[in-house]
C-alpha cells in the first residue's frame, strides 16, 4: 500500500488514516499482519501499530457495506491486541457513522483517543471496504 487510506470523512477537524500494512511472520503461527492507524487533528494526534488476524477490519467494513440499507444498534470490531476499537451505527438516511478509538492496548487503558468519521452507505462504503481488504495480506 503506497498511499494512506482515509477512513471516512472526518466529523470535525480530525482525520483517520490506515497505512503501511506489513505481514506477520507466519512461523509464529499467526496469519495476519500489522498496520498503522494515524489520527491527526488540531489539538491531538496519535499513531499506533495494530495487529490483525482472522476477522480483519476489511471484513468488518465489508459487512457494513453489505448492509447498506441499515441496521439497528451498534456494530463493533476490535483488533486482537485491543489497540483499535471501531463502533459503527447507521442513521437510516444513507450514512454510516464510525467511531475510531485507539488505546495503549492494556486491559485498563492508560490512554485512549476517540474520533468519528462518516461514510455514505453504498458505493463509498464498498470502496472503503475494498481498499482496506486490498491492503491486508492474505485477503
Amino acid at each position: 500500500m503506497n498511499e494512506p487510506i482515509r477512513l471516512g470523512v472526518p466529523v470535525g477537524y480530525v482525520d483517520v488514516h490506515l497505512r503501511h500494512v506489513r505481514p506477520v511472520n507466519e512461523s509464529h503461527g499467526y496469519i495476519g499482519g500489522r498496520f498503522v492507524v494515524d489520527i491527526t487533528g488540531d489539538v491531538a494526534a496519535t499513531t499506533t501499530g495494530i495487529f490483525f488476524a482472522g476477522d480483519t477490519l476489511g471484513r468488518f467494513l465489508t459487512g457494513l457495506a453489505d448492509d447498506f440499507r441499515g441496521w439497528t444498534g451498534q456494530r463493533v470490531w476490535r483488533s486482537p491486541d485491543t489497540e483499535l476499537h471501531v463502533a459503527a451505527t447507521h442513521d437510516k438516511l444513507g450514512h454510516i457513522h464510525l467511531a475510531w478509538t485507539l488505546t495503549d492496548g492494556q486491559l485498563d487503558p492508560g490512554w485512549k483517543l476517540t474520533t468519528a468519521t462518516t461514510v455514505d452507505a453504498g458505493e463509498d462504503m464498498q470502496r472503503l471496504a475494498a481498499d482496506v481488504r486490498a491492503a491486508e495480506p492474505n485477503n
